[in-house]
């Protein structure tokens, strides 16, 4: 069973050697059934591919998009989707990591292709990995079938910050009749001090309530729930791109 672990990209150059020294820790096993995908969402400070050459072991594909479209972040995990080679995916914010016991975790479950699996959130310099939160609304293990036949991320949503993660899981993926299931073992790690920016390189909102960004959202929601609820999805892939690694 093999996994991608679908990584979008924004100048984060320094969170890049934080993911090689984990990605090396992993056990040899899962370093075979995983590959590691990042998409560089056009960022004006390019994506530095000698970093790389520190991982060992692994199955690393780097694509780029080739123009700087605001808060892509939906066009960009739907390439890494469409790339992936993986029976199963795992979509993964890059300010966060995936442990090797995560995977562990997630075999032991005997997935199915009609279920989600969600591993909590920690935070290390907050809680002990006994005290981890809530799962994050980006970061799950989906069937790739099951991925395609949602749709993927919806594009229309690029443009503002935010929501379009919660949408699809929790409108699109129910009416499909997918399962969610919070995993008992393995966690995701934040790495907090690389903060996410804009395009702008404004720090994004630190309320997600924001009301100009909320009815943004609300409004693109609403023009897309036709026919008593029946989701109305957009094309994807509406840029250039190429794999630089």
């Amino acid at each position: 069973m093999k996994i991608s672990v679908v990584h979008p990209f924004y100048n984060h150059n320094e969170a890049i050697p934080e993911h090689i020294n984990n990605w090396n820790s992993w056990s040899p096993e899962n370093k075979r059934n995983t590959e590691i995908i990042i998409v560089d969402d056009g960022s004006p400070d390019k994506i530095n591919l000698s970093l790389f050459k520190e991982a060992k072991g692994l199955d690393i594909k780097v694509f780029q998009v080739l123009e700087d479209i605001k808060w892509n972040v939906t066009g960009a995990r739907n390439l890494g989707i469409t790339q992936a080679t993986g029976e199963w995916l795992f979509p993964l914010d890059f300010d966060m990591s995936v442990l090797d016991i995560t995977f562990d975790g997630f075999f032991k479950e005997n997935p199915s292709k009609d279920t989600t699996y969600w591993p909590r959130l920690w935070f290390p310099s907050q809680h002990k990995p006994e005290r981890m939160r809530h799962p994050h609304c980006n970061s799950f293990f989906i069937h790739k079938d099951a991925m395609l036949e949602s749709g993927l991320y919806d594009e229309d949503f690029s443009g503002a910050w935010g929501w379009e993660d919660i949408f699809i899981h929790n409108f699109v993926f129910p009416k499909m009749g997918l399962k969610r299931k919070e995993m008992d073992h393995g966690y995701i790690r934040w790495y907090k001090r690389f903060v996410c920016r804009t395009q702008q390189g404004e720090v994004v909102p630190k309320n997600p309530k924001d009301q100009t960004i909320d009815n943004y959202k609300r409004m693109i929601q609403k023009g897309k729930l036709v026919n008593n609820g029946t989701y109305k999805n957009g094309p994807i892939l509406r840029f250039e791109w190429k794999r630089i690694l």
